[in-house]
């Protein structure tokens, strides 16, 4: 619907190299938050409740739903600290309308929450596996 009525968005191709780093960063956080969902197994039952709720967080405070510009000032400023908008709409944001301000606002956030998921989830691993019992036979 965007398209016929405002046209395609302005790609430049200084915006290719930029978008590729940050979906790369999100995937991987995005990997990070799903290895701590599967983690959570050595707890949990059942994972799945943990899944959706995941899924639930990015679709709405990631922006896939509703794009982050239209939530109201408080909430769009919480959500673009929050982990989730740098895994959906960041990346998407960067490649439509890219500017290095924002780019490297993005990037050292990526960074951050990559780095600080790793931090948990080697924690949870480490606790995890303590919880472990293994029987040979």
């Amino acid at each position: 619907m965007t398209w016929p009525t405002v046209g395609p968005p302005v790609v430049t191709p200084l915006a290719v190299l930029p978008t590729l780093l940050a979906i790369a960063a999100a995937i991987t956080l995005k990997g990070m938050f799903e290895v701590l969902i599967g983690l959570s197994a050595f707890w949990l039952e059942d994972t799945m409740p943990a899944e959706w709720i995941f899924s639930k967080l990015l679709l709405t405070l990631g922006g896939t739903f509703l794009p982050l510009d239209l939530f109201p000032g408080w909430l769009r400023d919480l959500s673009r600290e929050l982990p989730f908008a740098s895994i959906a709409y960041a990346p998407a944001r960067t490649f439509v309308a890219f500017d290095w301000a924002s780019f490297g606002q993005l990037w050292l956030g990526q960074l951050v929450w990559i780095v600080l998921a790793w931090v948990i989830v080697s924690v949870v691993f480490g606790r995890a596996t303590r919880r472990m019992v293994a029987h040979g036979g």
